[in-house]
């Protein structure tokens, strides 16, 4: 009978502390815009203060060679309310010169609303931790996170995450 009790105790024990596991991503702990710094284009370091005060953010996780996130950024492009609702964040750990080669593939210096560069402290992989992408991460005018998408969103599913 002590050998059942002992044997129950260690299972309940053992069981408690798989339960209290965080399984919360940083982005969920902490709903703030995070303080990321990225390396522009143009060399220039580029934080969260440099974002407008009254827009929405949209943060773009995104790899310049990969074709779903390339067909993003088009689908994104073609969206004609989107420069005077949000601000696009696009961020990359690749080397700059494929980011270079992105930004000027598309002629996103057309697009002040843009802020394409290179996440070269690695902070957005693991405060994300993406499966794919690419990620779509929605803060509002306040910069509090209110939703992510992995994978591609078309249009409809952009401007429903602006709403929120």
């Amino acid at each position: 009978m002590k050998k059942i009790i002992t044997l129950s105790l260690i299972l309940l024990a053992g069981y408690s502390c798989i339960a209290q596991a965080d399984t919360l991503k940083p982005y969920q702990k902490n709903k703030e815009l995070p303080g990321f710094s990225l390396l522009l284009t143009d060399s220039t370091l580029f934080t969260p203060r440099n974002l407008a005060a009254d827009k929405k953010i949209i943060l773009m996780l995104f790899s310049p060679d990969c074709d779903h996130c390339q067909k993003q950024l088009e689908d994104l492009l073609s969206i004609r309310e989107l420069p005077s609702k949000a601000e696009l964040v696009m961020i990359s750990v690749y080397p700059m010169n494929f980011i270079r080669d992105f930004y000027k593939k598309y002629k996103l210096e057309k697009y002040p609303f843009i802020h394409l560069g290179q996440d070269n402290k690695n902070f957005c992989i693991p405060f994300y931790m993406p499966h794919t992408v690419p990620v779509l991460v929605y803060y509002n005018k306040e910069k509090q996170f209110t939703s992510i998408h992995q994978g591609n969103a078309d249009a409809k599913q952009v401007m429903a995450a602006l709403m929120n």
